[in-house]
């Protein structure tokens, strides 16, 4: 069936909002995804995107073809995958992941997952952005503190152990206790609303939700800082870093993993799942 091909072209364009990056993610010239989705349009009397040099969307028609064909499809890869064996399961999984995210044993539990089922591919995207699950087409979410709405299932993975910390140089360091009302404080996470004790902090002058910049400018000794203990292990093992009393009654933070609450979930990402949850002790991401 020649539409389906078409089909699955324009729901790769939709998702990724890209002609150039659906004609990635299909192997095929970005001339022959236009062709394919200018022919779907014609066959279907109707635009179901709008184009211009720097970006695509959907019509209202697109919005609603979209969303139906997705879900077909979802349907018959699921009805695919239960005909087959779990380690010749193919396609591809995508997981979106928090730009801080420590990386390494995130790589190391999808390496594991690789080597288990070899014909499955997984795409990583970091962002900090709300996952939207169909346009996006993201299959599972790494989140942390809300894990989203209620159509969503969100499965706890731990809780993040949150402390202050300060260059090794800083003068805090020798403090007790801390005047905590003299140093600037780094809150990239927004945690100073949930805190059982008000320290009466400055707010830094560089401010930002980065945790990555916060970490690098509390090291260059610019502000003290509330950041993850396991983000900062390696620093304060190398002596950049130095952890200070935590006198104000860090909360800790969950981490969760997201994912759509759908009757008709793919099987490759039912499989992925289980791997997750079953083997993320060995590959802690916390």
């Amino acid at each position: 069936m020649k539409n389906l091909e078409h089909i699955q072209t324009f729901i790769e364009v939709a998702s990724s909002g890209s002609f150039a990056e659906a004609s990635r993610r299909l192997a095929v010239s970005t001339s022959a995804v236009s062709a394919r989705v200018q022919a779907l349009e014609k066959h279907l009397g109707v635009r179901l995107l709008n184009r211009t040099t720097r970006s695509v969307g959907l019509t209202d028609e697109g919005r609603l073809y979209f969303s139906r064909c997705k879900e077909v499809l979802d349907q018959l890869l699921d009805l695919e995958d239960s005909l087959i064996r779990p380690q010749d399961l193919t396609g591809r999984i995508r997981i979106s992941v928090p730009l801080d995210l420590p990386m390494a044993p995130l790589a190391a539990l999808l390496q594991a997952f690789s080597a288990r089922y070899p014909k499955l591919s997984v795409e990583v995207h970091s962002t900090d952005e709300t996952v939207d699950f169909i346009n996006s087409q993201a299959d599972v979410a790494i989140r942390g503190r809300a894990p989203g709405s209620l159509s969503l299932i969100a499965r706890k993975l731990g809780d993040v152990q949150l402390g202050f910390f300060c260059a090794a140089s800083h003068p805090a360091r020798n403090e007790t206790p801390v005047n905590w009302q003299h140093y600037p404080i780094a809150d990239p996470l927004n945690i100073r609303p949930l805190l059982t004790t008000d320290l009466n902090w400055r707010e830094s002058q560089l401010q930002t939700h980065n945790l990555t910049l916060a970490k690098q400018l509390c090291q260059q000794g610019q502000n003290l800082a509330i950041l993850p203990v396991g983000f900062c292990a390696a620093e304060v093992a190398a002596g950049t870093l130095q952890a200070l009393p935590n006198p104000a009654g860090l909360p800790l933070l969950p981490l969760f993993l997201v994912y759509p609450a759908r009757k008709h979930m793919p099987n490759r990402v039912r499989v992925f799942i289980d791997f997750f949850l079953q083997h993320q002790q060995e590959f802690p991401l916390i």
